[in-house]
C-alpha cells in the first residue's frame, strides 16, 4: 500500500478479461467506485464527454471520456477535486502536466491536450491504455526469460527517455507498466515524478515501499538511481516470482528454486544474479549510472557477452569468448592437440580411450535402462487410454496394481532399474494411502538396489529415507526411526547438505512423535539455522524447520510456544506455495490445534475447516490426513457443544478407518476413543465405554503412556466415569500416569 493516497494511474484492462470495470484500478492508491456515482459523469469537458470514472485519489479522478466532434477516440481525463484546490495541489497538477508534456516516447502514455474546465477545475487528457499490468501479463502468457527481457528493455528505455528530459518518475512498479494485447508496453502514472532542477519538489514521502529505494523510505533527495533501484526491483519480482525484502538481497537465483522455479533458477545463476544485485546496491553510486546501461548488460548477458556487474577473472572472460566462439575453439583445439602430439601422449591417449570406452558403456547402459523405463511407463499409462482399453477404463488403483503384475516380469536383469521403479511404485501407493502394498514394494525396491551396488549413493539414501517416511505415516516410529538414521548417516558420508538437512527434519519429528521432545527440538533448531544458510530467510525450506518445531510444542502441551512458529511457517508457505498446497493444510491443522487448545475457538475452527477442506480436495476422503482432520474438528465442536455436527464427523471417519486395508493404527484408536467421548456427550454411557477403553489401550500400546494422545484418551474415560456416577473408576484414571495395570 503506498504511504500517500495522493497519484493517479490512467489505464484500463483489457476488455474481456476483468471480473468488474472497477478492477483496473487495482493497486494504483486509489479508490474505484461505481458508474454513476460520481457527479462529472456524462459531463462535457473540453471537447469530451465522460463516460465513467476509472480512479479517484486524494489530489484528483481519473475518467473514461469519449472526443465529441470529427472522429471516435477514447481517452484518459484527469480533474482536480474541486475541494482540493489549494495552491500546492494546482502546483502539482500543473507539474504533471508539465513532465507528460515533455515526454514523447512509443512505451509512455502520451499527452494529448489539457486546459480549465468552466468552474476553473483543471484537467488534461491523456491516452487511454487498455492493457494489464506487466508482472501479470507475464505470468498470464507463461513468458520464457527472453520474452520478460525483451518487456523489461523496452521499459528501461521509456525510463532512460524521462531521465534525459530531467523527469524521475520516482514510482516504478507493475501497477504503473502496463502491457496491451500487443505485447507493447505502457509507462505510466508521473503524478509523483520530479523534474530534475526544478523548484516544484513532491513529497519525499511518497511512494510504494515494496519498490522505493533506501534513500526514498529515508526521505532523502532522489536522484535517477531511485529510478535504477526501483527498476531492479521490479526484473526481479519479474524473474523470480517475488519481491526481494532484505539487505544483503537474497541472490535471485535462490529466490527463485524457494519459489519452486527450478529451471529458471539455473538461467539465473552467475550474470543475471550480478546484473540484479548491482541494480539493487544501497549506495546509488553503485548502481547502473543510467537505466540505458542496466539494459546494456542484459544485452551483454544474452549475447554471451561479459557482463559489467560481475567482477569475473580472466576465466571467467575465456568462459565468455569460448561460448560465443564453440566452432572455432574447437578446431583451435584440435590443431594444438595434433602439434603436439608425441609417442610418449600416444600412451596417455590409448589410456584415455579406454576410460572413455568404459564410460560409454556405461552411458549406454543407463540409456538402455531409461529406455526400459520409459517403454514400462508407456505401457502401464496405456492401461489407461480409451482406444487400448477397448472400453474398459481403468481407475489410478487398478492401474498402478496392473503395472505391479507386470513389473514382476520385468526388468529381472536390471536390479538397479527395477529397485527404482519399485521404489517409485511404493511411492505413489504411499501417497493415495495404500501403506501395506507400498511397503512392499519399498522393501523389494531396497533390496533390489542394495543388490545392484551396496555402495554409498543418493539413490539408496533416498530410499532409505522414503521408506522410513512410510514408516512414519503407518507410526511404526522406532522402525522409522532406524531408516532416517540410516539414510542420515549416508548422506553425512556423501557430503549432501541439503539431504542431510531433509533427513534429520524426518528424524526429528519421529522422536517427538516418540516423546523425546528435547532431542527432536535441537535437531529442528539446527536444521533451521543451516537452511537459512543455504537457502536465505523466508524460504520453503525454513517454513519447514519453523513448522517442525511448533509441532513439538504442540506435542508438548506448549501452544503459547507453538503459535508464532506455526503462523510464520503458514505465512511463508502460503507466499511461496499458494493456498493450495498439501504443506499448508498440514501447518493449518496444527496451528487450528494449538488455537483449541488456547481456547480460541473461533479462530480454531477457520484453520481447522480450512485444513480438512484442502486435504478432502487434495488427498481424497479416504486419506489418513482427510480421516485426522475430521477428528481435529470433531473434537473442537465437541467443546463448542455442537454434539450432532461432531458425532457426524466421528463416524464417518471411524468408518473409514475401520475399512481401511492397512489394518488397525493409532489414527483409528484415536478416532475410537473421540467417538467413545461423543457417546458421553449425548449421554449413552454404557455404548461409549468399550470405545474409550479400548482406544486408550491402544493409544497407550502404540505411543506409550506419556504421549499427549494416551493421556488424552485417560482423560475421556476419566470424564465418562464422572458423567456415568462412577466416581471411584474415574479417580483412578485421573490420579494414574501409567494405567498398564488398570482394568475395565
Amino acid at each position: 500500500m503506498d504511504l500517500e493516497d495522493e497519484t493517479l494511474g490512467v489505464f484500463g484492462e483489457a476488455p474481456g478479461r476483468t471480473r468488474g470495470r472497477e478492477a483496473s484500478t487495482r493497486g494504483l492508491g486509489s479508490l474505484a467506485v461505481g458508474e454513476g456515482a460520481d457527479p462529472h459523469v456524462g459531463r462535457e469537458v473540453g471537447g469530451y464527454r465522460i463516460e465513467r470514472l476509472i480512479a479517484r485519489g486524494g489530489m484528483g479522478a481519473v475518467y473514461l471520456a469519449a472526443r465529441i466532434q470529427d472522429f471516435e477516440q477514447r481517452v484518459a481525463l484527469k480533474l482536480v477535486h474541486p475541494h482540493r484546490q489549494t495552491v500546492g495541489v494546482i502546483r502539482r497538477f500543473a507539474a504533471e502536466r508539465q513532465i507528460l508534456a515533455r515526454l514523447e516516447h512509443p512505451h509512455i502514455a502520451r499527452l494529448l491536450d489539457g486546459g480549465s474546465t468552466d468552474d476553473s477545475l483543471p484537467f488534461f487528457v491523456m491516452e487511454y491504455v487498455e492493457g494489464r499490468p506487466i508482472d501479470r501479463y507475464c505470468r498470464e502468457h507463461d513468458l520464457s526469460l527472453d520474452s520478460r527481457l525483451d518487456l523489461f528493455r523496452k521499459i528501461c528505455t521509456a525510463v532512460q527517455f524521462a531521465h534525459q528530459n530531467l523527469v524521475i518518475h520516482r514510482d516504478l512498479k507493475p501497477q504503473n507498466i502496463l502491457i496491451t494485447d500487443d505485447a507493447v508496453p505502457k509507462l505510466l502514472d508521473f503524478g509523483i515524478a520530479e523534474i530534475l532542477g526544478s523548484e516544484i519538489s513532491q513529497s519525499g514521502r511518497s511512494m510504494t515501499p515494496d519498490f522505493a529505494s533506501p534513500e526514498q523510505m529515508q526521505g532523502e533527495g532522489v536522484t535517477t538511481a531511485t529510478d535504477i533501484y526501483s527498476l531492479g526491483v521490479l526484473l526481479y519480482l519479474l524473474l523470480t516470482g517475488q519481491l526481494p525484502r532484505q539487505h544483503p538481497v537474497t541472490l535471485p537465483s535462490l529466490a527463485a528454486s524457494d519459489h519452486h522455479r527450478v529451471s529458471r533458477s539455473r538461467q539465473l545463476v552467475g550474470d543475471l544474479d550480478a546484473i540484479l544485485l548491482k541494480a539493487l546496491s544501497l549506495e546509488p553510486s553503485d548502481r547502473y549510472g543510467s537505466a540505458l546501461q542496466f539494459a546494456e548488460d542484459l544485452d551483454r548477458y544474452r549475447q554471451d557477452l561479459p557482463v559489467r556487474a560481475y567482477s569475473g577473472n580472466s576465466w571467467y572472460r575465456l568462459r565468455k569468448r569460448a561460448k560465443r566462439h564453440k566452432v572455432f575453439l574447437a578446431v583451435a583445439c584440435l590443431v594444438a592437440g595434433l602439434a603436439v602430439m608425441s609417442t610418449a601422449f600416444w600412451r596417455l591417449a590409448v589410456e584415455e580411450r579406454g576410460h572413455a570406452e568404459r564410460a560409454q558403456q556405461r552411458a549406454e547402459r543407463s540409456q538402455e535402462g531409461a529406455e526400459r523405463v520409459a517403454e514400462f511407463l508407456g505401457d502401464l499409462f496405456k492401461l489407461a487410454n480409451p482406444d487400448a482399453a477397448q472400453g474398459e477404463i481403468l481407475t489410478l488403483r487398478q492401474a498402478l496394481d496392473e503395472g505391479r503384475k507386470k513389473l514382476e516380469d520385468e526388468l529381472v536383469d536390471d536390479p538397479e532399474v527395477r529397485g527404482g521403479l519399485l521404489s517409485a511404485l511404493g511411492s505413489v501407493y504411499n501417497n493415495l494411502g495404500l501403506f501395506t502394498e507400498a511397503r512392499e514394494l519399498k522393501d523389494e525396491g531396497l533390496e533390489m538396489r542394495r543388490r545392484a551396488d551396496p555402495s554409498d549413493r543418493t539413490e539408496l539414501a533416498t530410499d532409505l529415507n522414503n521408506l522410513g517416511r512410510l514408516l512414519y505415516d503407518v507410526e511404526a516410529l522406532e522402525e522409522a526411526e532406524g531408516f532416517f538414521r540410516q539414510a542420515l548417516e549416508m548422506w553425512i558420508r556423501l557430503g549432501e547438505d541439503s539431504h542431510v538437512v531433509l533427513a534429520s527434519s524426518n528424524l526429528a519429528s519421529t522422536l517427538a512423535q516418540q516423546g523425546q521432545y528435547e532431542a527432536a527440538l535441537e535437531l529442528h533448531s539446527r536444521n533451521l539455522q543451516l537452511r537459512r544458510r543455504l537457502h536465505g530467510e523466508e524460504s520453503v525450506q525454513e517454513a519447514a524447520s519453523l513448522y517442525g518445531m511448533g509441532a513439538v510444542h504442540r506435542l508438548r502441551d506448549e501452544p503459547e510456544a507453538a503459535e508464532p512458529l506455526l503462523r510464520r511457517a503458514l505465512g511463508i508457505y502460503v507466499r511461496h506455495l499458494g493456498a493450495d498446497h498439501s504443506k499448508v493444510a498440514s501447518v493449518e491443522s496444527s496451528l487450528g490445534r494449538v488455537l483449541h487448545a488456547q481456547g480460541l475457538y473461533g479462530e480454531a475452527r477457520t484453520h481447522l475447516e480450512k485444513a480438512l477442506e484442502l486435504r478432502q480436495r487434495l488427498l481424497g476422503p479416504n486419506h489418513t490426513q482427510v480421516l485426522g482432520s475430521r477428528r481435529n474438528l470433531a473434537a473442537l465442536l465437541l467443546d463448542q457443544g455442537e454434539v450432532d455436527e461432531a458425532g457426524e464427523l466421528l463416524a464417518s471417519a471411524l468408518v473409514t478407518a475401520r475399512g481401511s486395508e492397512s489394518g488397525p493404527s493409532a489414527l483409528e484408536a484415536s478416532i475410537e476413543s473421540y467417538w467413545g467421548a461423543y457417546l458421553t456427550a449425548v449421554g449413552r454411557y454404557p455404548e461409549a465405554e468399550p470405545f474409550v477403553i479400548e482406544g486408550y489401550r491402544a493409544l497407550r500400546e502404540a505411543k506409550g503412556a506419556g504421549h499427549t494422545d494416551t493421556q488424552e484418551a485417560r482423560g475421556f474415560v476419566a470424564k465418562l466415569y464422572e458423567a456415568w456416577g462412577r466416581d471411584d473408576e474415574a479417580a483412578r484414571y485421573r490420579a494414574a500416569s501409567d494405567l498398564s495395570a488398570v482394568g475395565r
